[in-house]
């Protein structure tokens, strides 16, 4: 298999030379359309005004006619695929950007209700947003997919659960063909009017009928009055009895009359149940087509087989439920399609044809309703693994991490961070030992602190979805994380940066008594500080990062803290719970001029070196010695 960079070029390239010749067919077609009807309206026309025009060429105008209707289906397929060849370009396109780290190529649009799983930790460690791991990892186009990878990541899941997502990620990984025809039949389906919570909220509800039993009841009884109304009608010429005329005529008003009221009074709102079920015969084929790829998955792990069962096994599967609305469907858009609006309407009058279509809809609600969570439950399962099984295609140096509750908290080999770009990133190797659970990180401004703690946290994060993370190696318990890194205060709140920063604190504080309280049932935290409690002097900094490691340390905590103060690392109760490490600086001279370097490699013991007095010399508000 040819890695995913050639394969996604690979891929444009015979895309753009398609789109090509489509949009060929498609400017012909434009030019060639008025060519054929205004011609044969002329023909038709003229032929049918006078008396003593030829047959041949009413004819004549009617194969005009033909040709036009046929070449107005044949420009809709070529609209049709054309929106989709176009559609997959910018899915390729995503995919190439997304190995580049190019931000600003990758779309981001997100749901709204992915804001739900927000909090301190997503933020500090940009898990959800822009330029985030959410904006880097997901392919989900549907709101459900959306919320349930968002869930993954920031919702703590134990190491069964983490282990089902991996086997299900690794029965993706290879099937490149399927996930990418998935992601594109769930892309196109993106912009649809109705979505799936619309859709499963009318499929498990009530009947709406029972709800409006008296314009449901006349809806038997109109039409019933305008066919009875309509053989009087018949009957009287053949009868000879005029009164049956006069009777008919009647009751065919009255049933008509109390149709147009029942329309007027209930068509908006079946209307709007119309659109929660779909909005389009073309939407229900893109359903059908998404769940006859879903079926084709291969694999034997629970997640992939559950997918395939709901999708297109058995008699209440998706695709069979699908398959029986689509022709339902089809007739509930009927006033939607212009050619066939007229007799809609004069169905609608005379025989309540919205009312006929929500009878067998909701025929049908009875029958696959309650099966609809499950296929839903099942396309946003799928798109989750859809997102993490491409990161294992894409990243296929990087590792499955292993969950185990023995041995060290954490070994890992090669850690870097998965958000920035393979060029740019720089690997470390860390180890947490059960004894010395503190992992102090010493090292000057822009060396590498923050980007190690947000490595840490995201890799994490990373691993809850099943996915591969990005390092050699990573051994771990099954971390909760708790984080204080991106602090903020509130004028409006009246709150400063240093109770901010104390609120955060205590929030990490408390929640890792919480987990400690519950002993074994307890979940392991994995806690990220990043140079707290800046907004206070040195001395009592001190007191104050060596007290709350001590407590943390005391709810059996794993702890990393990133710190400028040197003298933090000297301090006796420091050094007895603590790993002490460092990121360094150097300094080289380009023509002239001094320029900051970083390596970005931790190294054992404190660091060194400060930089904050050279950085000064550097932009000129310090002369050197």
């Amino acid at each position: 298999m040819s890695d995913a960079r050639t394969h996604y070029r690979d891929q444009l390239k015979q895309l753009e030379t398609r789109t090509t010749t489509i949009q060929r067919s498609h400017q012909w077609v434009v030019m060639v359309r008025p060519l054929l009807f205004f011609p044969s309206l002329l023909i038709l026309s003229i032929g049918y005004l006078r008396d003593d025009t030829p047959s041949y060429v009413l004819w004549f105008g009617w194969l005009l006619a033909a040709i036009f209707i046929g070449v107005l289906v044949w420009h809709e397929t070529i609209r049709s695929e054309l929106a989709s060849l176009l559609q997959r370009t910018k899915n390729y396109q995503r995919l190439i950007a997304r190995l580049d780290r190019k931000w600003d190529a990758i779309p981001f649009s997100v749901h709204a209700g992915v804001s739900q799983f927000e909090n301190a930790t997503t933020r500090d460690l940009d898990v959800l947003g822009p330029r985030s791991l959410f904006h880097w990892m997901s392919l989900a186009s549907s709101s459900i997919g959306q919320m349930r990878l968002a869930a993954w990541m920031t919702e703590w899941a134990d190491a069964a659960t983490i282990e089902s997502r991996q086997l299900g990620v690794q029965d993706l990984r290879d099937q490149r063909d399927l996930r990418e025809m998935i992601f594109h039949q769930s892309s196109m389906l993106s912009n649809a009017h109705a979505t799936p919570e619309e859709f499963t909220k009318w499929a498990t509800g009530g009947s709406w009928l029972a709800r409006n039993r008296i314009s449901h009841h006349w809806s038997r009884i109109g039409p019933l009055l305008v066919i009875v109304g309509l053989v009087c009608i018949l009957l009287s010429p053949i009868t000879q009895m005029a009164w049956l005329q006069s009777i008919g005529m009647v009751t065919m008003a009255i049933g008509l009359l109390g149709n147009i009221v029942v329309m007027l009074g209930k068509v908006g709102a079946i209307h709007d149940i119309f659109q929660c079920i779909n909005t389009g015969e073309r939407e229900v084929n893109g359903y059908l087509e998404l769940y006859q790829t879903m079926g084709k998955l291969q694999g034997e792990s629970e997640m992939v087989r559950r997918i395939r069962h709901v999708s297109a096994e058995g008699d209440h599967s998706a695709l069979r439920g699908f398959g029986q609305l689509q022709r339902l469907v089809m007739m509930a858009n009927l006033q939607r399609n212009a050619l066939f609006y007229v007799p809609y309407l004069l169905l609608q009058i005379f025989f309540l044809w919205d009312f006929r279509v929500m009878e067998l809809l909701e025929r049908w609600q009875v029958r696959m309703g309650s099966y609809t969570s499950g296929w839903l439950d099942g396309l946003a399962d799928c798109e989750a693994l859809l997102s993490a099984g491409t990161v294992a295609d894409e990243c296929r140096h990087w590792t499955k991490p292993i969950f185990t509750a023995d041995g060290d908290p954490l070994v890992v080999q090669g850690l870097g961070h998965p958000l920035l770009p393979e060029e740019k990133r720089v690997g470390n190797d860390l180890t947490i030992q059960s004894e010395r659970p503190l992992l102090l990180v010493t090292g000057s401004n822009m060396a590498g602190k923050s980007t190690l703690l947000r490595s840490l946290g995201l890799n994490v994060t990373i691993g809850r979805t099943g996915a591969p993370v990005c390092a050699e190696s990573f051994q771990s318990r099954v971390f909760e994380l708790s984080t204080s890194i991106r602090v903020q205060d509130s004028l409006q709140d009246g709150v400063s940066f240093f109770m901010a920063e104390l609120h955060r604190l205590r929030d990490v504080v408390d929640h890792a008594r919480e987990e400690a309280k519950k002993g074994a049932e307890g979940r392991p935290i994995l806690s990220l500080l990043d140079e707290i409690l800046q907004g206070t002097n040195s001395r009592e900094r001190q007191i104050a990062v060596v007290h709350v490691a001590k407590q943390l340390v005391e709810s059996r905590v794993i702890t990393a803290i990133s710190t400028h103060d040197l003298e933090l690392a000297d301090l006796p109760d420091v050094q007895q719970i603590a790993q002490i490490v460092h990121f360094r600086e150097y300094f080289e001279t380009i023509q002239g001029e001094a320029k900051m370097r970083f390596d970005y490699r931790m190294r054992p013991g404190p660091t060194p070196t400060t930089n904050a007095l050279r950085l000064l010399e550097i932009v000129g508000l310090r002369k050197p010695n």
